[in-house]
């Protein structure tokens, strides 16, 4: 019984530090966005989807899967999601493009 209860409250500190890390990548991205002076930067944003898709995938399986912690898998899910949405928006609209993107795009404006 004991080992059950605390496998299933490890299971959930595992996804709350996951979501949590989840939410400072966003929110790191978004400080980086408003605070750097132009729209490029030396380092490709896209590969943080490596961290976005996984942790959509993993909060969609675990609630599926689980019947105890769905609020818990269900905000890995959302923050997977959100991080991933985020990337989206930044690369289409020129928002933080990695500097060869940007050049090879022909050096846009922000949402232009």
């Amino acid at each position: 019984m004991k080992s059950k209860l605390m496998n299933k409250y490890l299971k959930a500190l595992t996804m709350i530090s996951i979501c949590a890390g989840g939410l400072c990548l966003i929110t790191i991205v978004f400080l980086v966005a408003k605070h750097y002076p132009t729209n490029h930067i030396g380092l490709d944003v896209r590969w943080l989807y490596l961290l976005g898709i996984p942790l959509a995938i993993f909060g969609i399986i675990l609630f599926l899967w689980s019947l105890t912690s769905r609020i818990i898998a269900s905000i890995a899910a959302a923050t997977g999601l959100s991080l991933c949405c985020v990337l989206v928006i930044l690369d289409h609209y020129n928002i933080l493009v990695q500097y060869e993107e940007w050049l090879h795009r022909g050096m846009p404006l922000p949402f232009g």
